[in-house]
């Protein structure tokens, strides 16, 4: 077991304000969230209010705390899906312009200087040998660095989202989709909640000195954060972003999405939602100090 030092901040349980936002595929669908709608009948429940629905050439009619709404079906524009398992990976062949150096033999020009004798005769006759610096270039062969740039093809791995049809359901603090779908030639509806809680912090401790993003969304679907089937994420940079920079997250791997439990488990981190306050308890804080061997 490795413990952290014992004046720095990563030992530190703390609070951190979050805010809700209402579609993690429109802001990181890039990260391929992993949700998983889960299939409602004609009655069901979701962040603990009460539903009913019925069905008719399409038209969906959802009774909802004694009143009755009316939802219009409609087609997604390749950005959300049901399940990561919906999505087919596919490659691409990417040309880069990108600088390479090399160690190159180059002959370069070298001034240099050498001694040379002068002899000289005055007016009586005699003669005489002195010493004189002159200046002359040589040649010399030195191998240097060379920069140059040149086309770089490589293969990128991504996801194709296809369309699906759905339902927008916003009639509270959580909207959903009910997407409509096919499950052994009969239609079925599949609930998800595609809302997400969004952090951000700087910690000079354990992320580094740099701004970090914690991303929490609800996987199972039940309109409940934090349980340990749910995934959140650590962000710092988006590879997509011509103008963002890769920065390194330490201790964790950042747009990565852990399960909850893993965190807990592995980094003896664990996560507590109180309102819009999410308490980020350290379990082994309460070893600070502690000589004992075991």
């Amino acid at each position: 077991m490795v413990r952290w030092p014992d004046r720095s901040q990563e030992q530190q349980s703390r609070s951190l304000e979050l805010e809700k936002k209402d579609n993690i595929f429109q802001d990181f669908l890039w990260t391929s969230p992993p949700m998983s709608a889960r299939k409602i009948q004609s009655e069901f429940s979701f962040n603990g209010e009460d539903f009913k629905y019925t069905l008719e050439n399409q038209l969906l009619e959802l009774a909802y705390q004694g009143d009755s709404y009316s939802f219009e079906l409609s087609t997604s524009d390749k950005d959300i899906y049901p399940n990561i398992g919906y999505l087919e990976e596919k490659s691409r062949i990417i040309q880069s312009w990108v600088p390479k150096t090399e160690i190159v033999a180059e002959t370069v020009a070298v001034s240099k200087t050498r001694t040379v004798p002068v002899t000289s005769t005055d007016m009586d006759g005699n003669i005489s040998t002195s010493f004189q610096t002159e200046f002359y270039t040589d040649f010399e062969t030195r191998f240097v660095p060379k920069t140059s740039w040149q086309w770089e093809s490589h293969t990128e791995y991504y996801y194709e989202v296809p369309s699906f049809q759905y339902y927008l359901i916003d009639l509270g603090e959580i909207p959903f989709i009910l997407y409509a779908l096919e499950e052994q030639g009969e239609p079925e509806l599949f609930l998800q909640n595609p809302s997400y809680l969004l952090g951000s912090e700087i910690n000079q401790g354990f992320w580094g000195d740099k701004d970090v993003n914690l991303l929490f969304i609800d996987s199972n679907n039940n309109g409940i954060y934090l349980e340990e089937q749910d995934h959140m994420l650590f962000n710092s940079w988006n590879p997509y972003d011509p103008n963002s920079h890769y920065q390194e997250i330490s201790q964790v791997m950042d747009n990565l999405w852990y399960f909850t439990r893993d965190l807990k488990d592995n980094l003896f981190m664990d996560f507590s939602l109180e309102g819009k306050t999410l308490h980020i308890d350290y379990l082994n804080e309460e070893f600070v100090g502690n000589e004992n061997i075991g």
